[in-house]
């Protein structure tokens, strides 16, 4: 069966409007092969007589789009016509296989003076602000509360989340990213735990 956005929409934009796909996805189509070719060893299933699995182009693009809206599982199941059971188990898996397939080369915090020193150049080059060593912010991502979990998760926006908290470089890039916080941590609180 050949319906959904990975299937028409998401083909459509790629060869005759670039700039609306890199818009849905958040990237452009170079970048979001590149993706699934490094996560497809890890997320890819197997067929078998009673299934076909979920091709791992499918996982990557439903992931992305849940990431960048920040809804919840069921609204993308009918833009993708996948399950949103289904989807709250291709999240957190294709999140994972992400996170191992480009850590090290893309989570690259300077270890040296000289290193940081480097970053600081670029925000006084770039953006005219000196002796800056990164830009920082975070983002609550919202949860069920967890067992046990009291209130501690419940945040000032009034729902249970986790908190993302992540510094970059002038260029945008990751130097370090932080993800665990309670909802209830200050963003002062939260930084002091990483």
């Amino acid at each position: 069966m050949v319906q959904g956005h990975y299937d028409n929409l998401m083909e459509e934009l790629s060869t005759e409007a670039p700039d609306l796909y890199r818009n849905f996805t958040r990237i452009d189509k170079d970048l979001f092969n590149e993706i699934v070719e490094w996560v497809t060893p890890m997320i890819q299933k197997k067929v078998t007589f009673w299934r076909k699995p979920i091709e791992p182009g499918l996982r990557v693009a439903i992931t992305l789009c849940f990431l960048a809206t920040g809804d919840s599982y069921k609204s993308p199941q009918y833009s993708f016509c996948v399950a949103h059971n289904t989807i709250s188990h291709i999240v957190p898996e294709t999140c994972r296989a992400i996170v191992a397939a480009f850590r090290d080369e893309e989570l690259q915090v300077p270890q040296t003076p000289e290193a940081w020193q480097e970053v600081a150049r670029g925000f006084e080059e770039q953006w005219n602000f000196p002796h800056i060593i990164g830009a920082i912010d975070g983002k609550h991502i919202r949860l069920c509360n967890p067992p046990k979990g009291d209130t501690h998760y419940f945040n000032y926006k009034k729902f249970y989340s986790m908190v993302l908290l992540a510094v970059a470089d002038p260029s945008y890039k990751f130097l370090c990213v932080d993800v665990g916080a309670i909802g209830s941590e200050s963003d002062g609180g939260a930084f002091a735990q990483t």
